[in-house]
């Protein structure tokens, strides 16, 4: 019924120390299941900049020193949201390593009702590879 500004928290690991919080306006709210069954309801939000200029950024990851995260993830979110490069070790051939400077370009997150956490990222190589042996 109402588009106001509201602030969500998601914990993926349901810790303090890791936190995604952010600014969003309620999209559509919808309610299906038969009669006697379980009811689902479904509320989507879209992010949502606010005016001012005393925001830093419209949402942002948090981590605290008790974070459950894995490290590595923890590493490409923050080098994400900061746009800062990144160091990407892959098998380019299947057989032979390369390691590339590398920059975030996309970072998802996505959960099913009864499933797992699943992050996403998406690299852009920068500069020459460097052949990684033994």
């Amino acid at each position: 019924k109402t588009r106001k500004l509201r602030v969500i928290e998601v914990s993926p690991d349901a810790s303090p120390d890791t936190v995604f919080r952010g600014f969003f306006k309620r999209m559509n709210t919808n309610q299906s299941g038969n009669v006697g069954a379980l009811e689902e309801k479904t509320v989507s939000f879209s992010l949502s900049v606010p005016d001012g200029d005393l925001v830093f950024a419209p949402f942002r990851w948090y981590f605290g020193a008790n974070s459950k995260l894995n490290r590595a993830v923890r590493d490409v979110i923050t080098a994400w949201q900061d746009k800062t490069p990144i160091k990407v070790k892959y098998l380019q051939d299947g057989v032979n390593g390369s390691l590339h400077d590398a920059i975030v370009t996309e970072a998802t997150l996505a959960n099913a009702l009864e499933g797992q956490n699943e992050f996403r990222f998406n690299f852009r190589a920068t500069g020459a590879p460097t052949a990684i042996t033994g």
